[in-house]
């Protein structure tokens, strides 16, 4: 499934979900979200639609979401879904065609085997299946451990292309709608987006992603253990990228050092402190006389 198929699913799914928010108990937007994921996911397959035949399936993809939804908008009054959020026990069964717990499936640091591709494949197909947030969760240790990756290597060694390389495409897409931070973040709560090697797209955009930036830098700097009056000495590009802050830095700075430290620490620095002036502060005359 290309991304493109996903990226066009994915708005026929916002669509239809849209209709039935708040109307299904138990159920929030993104569990909805999830639920037309797997079935679309599933359809795909079985109909082997294609970017060629994509537009000629998208009429029937819309209507079997929209039955989907009203079965469990029928059944709601009965039954409540468990959110995402909450946690049920190891000891339950996967479900579906597989009776084994979880503690079955992935096998303890002193058992015999390590996690292999098979394994991480069946807790996968399972979490898509049945969406228990435990497997759903699983699957991330699974990767993990398969990797062998040390907890606090795992934001700077597990990525997009990591899930894809592994075949958790669809579940990354299902779940966490593409964002490895998110599924990270899922199974290792104390997660920051700072700690990964690329941040959530979009987390720098706008006013709050601006006044994120300023936090980091007003933060790094007030923890450097330099004194206050070295700041200007300190904040140069070097220093900026070192902190993950290069982009907010273009984007909102126009890279200029001194507006960064200027908007941390406002009024209390002059450009001139910088080891370098902003480019062409000493073309205007009254900067000049100063």
């Amino acid at each position: 499934m290309s991304d493109e198929i996903l990226n066009k699913s994915e708005s026929i799914i916002r669509q239809a979900a849209r209709k039935f928010l708040d109307k299904i108990d138990g159920y929030d937007f993104e569990d909805l979200m999830q639920i037309g994921r797997v079935l679309v996911w599933q359809l795909i397959n079985e109909k082997n639609i294609s970017n060629d035949n994509f537009e000629s399936f998208s009429g029937y993809l819309y209507k079997a979401l929209i039955y989907c939804y009203n079965n469990d908008y029928n059944k709601s009054k009965a039954k409540k879904r468990i959110r995402l959020s909450e946690t049920t026990s190891l000891d339950k069964v996967i479900g579906f065609d597989d009776n084994r717990s979880l503690h079955e499936v992935i096998p303890a640091k002193d058992d015999e085997g390590d996690i292999t591709r098979e394994t991480l494949d069946s807790i996968k197909n399972a979490a898509i299946k049945g969406r228990d947030p435990k497997v759903i969760k699983g699957v991330v240790y699974c990767l993990v451990d398969f990797l062998a990756i040390s907890p606090e290597k795992v934001p700077t060694k597990i990525n997009y292309h990591t899930f894809v390389s592994y075949g958790l495409q669809y579940y990354l897409w299902i779940f966490f709608n593409n964002s490895p931070y998110r599924a990270l973040r899922f199974a290792f709560p104390n997660l920051n987006p700072t700690d990964m090697k690329k941040v959530p797209n979009g987390y720098w955009n706008g006013k709050v992603g601006k006044r994120r930036a300023i936090a980091i830098l007003e933060k790094s700097l007030i923890e450097s253990g330099y004194e206050k009056t070295d700041y200007p000495l300190i904040v140069n590009e070097r220093f900026i990228e070192s902190l993950g802050l290069s982009t907010p830095h273009q984007k909102h700075f126009y890279s200029s050092p001194y507006a960064f430290l200027d908007a941390a620490f406002p009024k209390i620095f002059k450009p001139w402190e910088m080891p370098h002036t902003p480019n062409g502060y000493f073309g205007k005359n009254e900067n000049l006389a100063k």
